[in-house]
C-alpha cells in the first residue's frame, strides 16, 4: 500500500493514522485506557461482554466525550 492508499483508508476509516496502517507508528490508534478496557472485555465471559456492550450502548456520545476531555484522554 502506497502514501496515498494509507491516506485515503485512513480517512475512511476515522480510527487510524495513515502512518499507522504502513506500519511506520507503532502505537496504535487506542489509549491505554481503551486497551485496558479491550482486555477486560476479552478477558470476560459472554454474560460479562454482554453487560459491558450494553452499558457502553447507554452511554450518551456527548457524556463520554466530557468525561475523556476531563481526565486528560
Amino acid at each position: 500500500m502506497g502514501l496515498e492508499e494509507a491516506h485515503a483508508l485512513a480517512s475512511a476509516l476515522e480510527t487510524v493514522t495513515p502512518t499507522y496502517l504502513l506500519c511506520l507508528d507503532d502505537r496504535g490508534p487506542f489509549s491505554a485506557r481503551e486497551l485496558e478496557l479491550i482486555d477486560h472485555f476479552r478477558r470476560t465471559d459472554v454474560r460479562g461482554q454482554a453487560l459491558l456492550l450494553t452499558l457502553a450502548a447507554a452511554q450518551p456520545d456527548d457524556v463520554a466525550r466530557a468525561t475523556a476531555h476531563a481526565e486528560g484522554d
